[in-house]
C-alpha cells in the first residue's frame, strides 16, 4: 500500500474543545490522500478521549502520545517527519481551522515550490479580520522575518513543505530557546536557505 501524499501534524496539549473541529477540518479536505498525525505533548485523558474518537471514526488518523516537553514537542515533530514516507508534511494548529480546499490549494502551489503557506488572515475577538501582508517572493519580505527582533506573519497552521527540503535543512525541528516561537525559529531554516522555492498563496484558506 502507498503512502499518503501528505501527512498532517497537529500538535496539542490542552485543547481539548477545539482539537475536535481542528481534526475534523483536516478529515474533510477535498483532497482525502491523507494521514494525521496528532501529537500528545502531556496531554490529559480528556484531549486522549477526543483523539481516540477520532481514530475510531477515520483509518487515517493517528496518536503520539508523549510527555510533556519543554517547549511544543518540537523533537517529536522531528521524528515523525523521519518516519513517514508522505513527499509533503501539512501543519495545523489544535485550536484552528482549514477550509476545505485548503490542501487542495497548498498542493498546487508546492509543484514548483518546496515550502508554502496561504495568505495570513486573523480574526480577531470581536469577529473582525486582520491582514498580515506577507509575501516569501520579495526580499524584503524575508529580511522582515529575519530581522534581529523576532517577527513572524507565517503561524503553523496552514504551512506545507516538500519532506525532501526538510531533509535537507540544518536541524529542522528543534527545541526552541525561552523567548522564541516555536513556528518562527523553524521557518528560519528554509528562509536561510538558497536553494529553497517559498511562496505565498493568494488566498487565504485557514
Amino acid at each position: 500500500m502507498s503512502s499518503p501524499a501528505v501527512t498532517v501534524i497537529i500538535p496539542t496539549h490542552n485543547h481539548p474543545g477545539p482539537l475536535a473541529f481542528s481534526i475534523a477540518s483536516v478529515l474533510q479536505q477535498s483532497f482525502e490522500d491523507l494521514s494525521l498525525v496528532v501529537i500528545g505533548d502531556g496531554v490529559g485523558d480528556d484531549t486522549r478521549g477526543v483523539v481516540f474518537e477520532a481514530m475510531k471514526q477515520d483509518s487515517r488518523v493517528s496518536f503520539v502520545d508523549r510527555p510533556k516537553s519543554a517547549r511544543h514537542a518540537e523533537a517529536v515533530r522531528h521524528e515523525v517527519i523521519c518516519s513517514v514516507d508522505s513527499p509533503f508534511i501539512a501543519y495545523q494548529g489544535d485550536d484552528d481551522l482549514w477550509l476545505p480546499n485548503h490542501l487542495q490549494v497548498m498542493l498546487q502551489l508546492l509543484d514548483d515550490a518546496d515550502f508554502v503557506h496561504p495568505l495570513p488572515i486573523f480574526v480577531k475577538a470581536n469577529g473582525t479580520l486582520r491582514h498580515a501582508p506577507t509575501d516569501l517572493s520579495r526580499p524584503r519580505c524575508l529580511a522582515w522575518h529575519l530581522s534581529e527582533t523576532p517577527r513572524n506573519a507565517i503561524s503553523l497552521t496552514g504551512v506545507t513543505h516538500s519532506r525532501a527540503s526538510y531533509l535537507k535543512l540544518p536541524y529542522g525541528w528543534r527545541e526552541t530557546p525561552a523567548g522564541r516561537w516555536t513556528d518562527h525559529y523553524m521557518w528560519q531554516q528554509y528562509f536561510l536557505s538558497d536553494d529553497v522555492r517559498l511562496k505565498t498563496s493568494p488566498l487565504s484558506t485557514t
